[in-house]
């Protein structure tokens, strides 16, 4: 799905420390971590807005594993819950994660743990890329199932809609695990975009001095983002290389929709 190799010089991903990869670098950094994976495997990706997260999730859909996308932060009892319920065959997971019971340390990288289980034989269907929980729903094992067909085609139809290029800077407002900050990497991916990843939180200052010394071009957000950033008067915040407002996760009110209108159109 992701063929990075062709964007191999444009920037993939930029972090707060300063630190770049090329989609050339990522390509290397992905072929490293599935040469240690068997596909039509389930996978339990512990995500967060890092490169070593991204680099995960690309290789796992590109190795035609099933991902399971989960907050890094997960409470544990939630983790052991699903964990038990679905015994996956790998962990994807930040260092400081405590190593899943049983499970085996095989590569490590961008502050990430590839953890191997005692394999588990059944492989999972040709047709299931990635697992999602629903709102409320992660300490229950139900989840939604999604194709690479259907991933494509939503990131496809954003491209199109939103007309991104490459030139597109997006930043991470939103976490990977949820369905609306997952379809923003597979959208800009896509086109050969960079990504701006942060794991500040949008009513942080930190978060808006690294989209502007980034020169940020969009931003993303649900309904109650938008009512944070009204209350906190963050729309007063400069943003000279804005040019995106995305919304999603329910209907914005009209109220806010005009007033964010009002704020953001004699900016262009």
């Amino acid at each position: 799905m992701f063929e990075l190799e062709n964007f191999k010089d444009n920037i993939a991903c930029i972090t707060p420390s300063g630190e770049q990869v090329s989609y050339g670098e990522l390509q290397a950094l992905t072929a490293r971590i599935i040469s240690n994976l068997k596909p039509y495997q389930l996978v339990f990706s512990m995500c967060s807005n890092t490169i070593g997260s991204v680099a995960g999730y690309i290789s796992f859909v590109n190795n035609n594993d099933a991902t399971l996308m989960l907050d890094s932060h997960i409470e544990r009892s939630a983790f052991d819950a699903l964990y038990q319920t679905y015994l996956p065959r790998y962990v994807w997971a930040p260092k400081e994660f405590a190593s899943p019971k049983g499970a085996e340390n095989i590569f490590c990288e961008k502050d990430y743990i590839l953890w191997e289980i005692t394999p588990n034989e059944s492989p999972v269907s040709d047709k299931l890329s990635v697992l999602l929980t629903t709102s409320g729903s992660t300490g229950s094992p139900k989840l939604v199932r999604l194709s690479k067909e259907n991933l494509m085609s939503n990131a496809l139809s954003i491209v199109e809609y939103l007309n991104i290029t490459a030139d597109e800077r997006p930043v991470t407002g939103l976490p990977m695990y949820y369905s609306f900050g997952l379809s923003i990497i597979n959208s800009h991916v896509l086109v050969g975009a960079t990504l701006l990843l942060t794991p500040s939180s949008y009513v942080e200052r930190e978060f808006w001095q690294f989209a502007n010394d980034n020169c940020f071009t969009s931003f993303s957000g649900v309904p109650y983002t938008f009512e944070i950033m009204k209350k906190l008067k963050l729309w007063k915040i400069p943003m000279p290389t804005l040019r995106t407002l995305t919304q999603a996760g329910g209907k914005l009110s009209n109220e806010l929709l005009q007033f964010f209108i009002e704020k953001y159109e004699s900016r262009g």
